[in-house]
């Protein structure tokens, strides 16, 4: 439910924020770009599904001691279905985007001697 929350927050302040992103004019920034699209999707779908797949159980949900739903007599089979089947599997496609996002930050400041992690944490360099 944190994760959900905060991919949410970090979504609509990366849409306000729209304007300052750098231009995708190059057929690889492009790519790139849609990357981190599909990341932020997993990130909000993932849990998504994990919310459709506890809603379906029988246990009750309760984050942060919010009760989202109570418990059910009886199972719903496709909403536990649904997140039994795709849960895992867009969670390591999820786990593989992050894991090359993490090489290709270093990749950037390392090797190719750009300041990418600093223009991350810092903002834009000024000239």
């Amino acid at each position: 439910m944190l994760l959900l929350c905060l991919a949410v927050l970090r979504g609509a302040w990366g849409l306000i924020n729209l304007s300052r992103r750098p231009a995708h004019d190059q057929g690889i920034h492009r790519l790139v770009a849609v990357g981190h699209v599909v990341m932020y999707a997993l990130l909000i779908a993932i849990p998504t599904i994990a919310l459709v797949r506890a809603y379906g159980s029988e246990h009750a949900f309760s984050p942060f001691g919010i009760d989202l739903f109570a418990a059910r007599d009886a199972k719903i089979e496709w909403m536990t279905n649904f997140g039994n089947e795709w849960h895992g599997f867009f969670g390591w496609i999820l786990f593989a985007l992050i894991a090359g996002h993490i090489v290709m930050a270093f990749v950037h400041s390392y090797v190719w001697k750009q300041p990418m992690i600093a223009r991350m944490t810092r903002g834009r360099e000024q000239p």
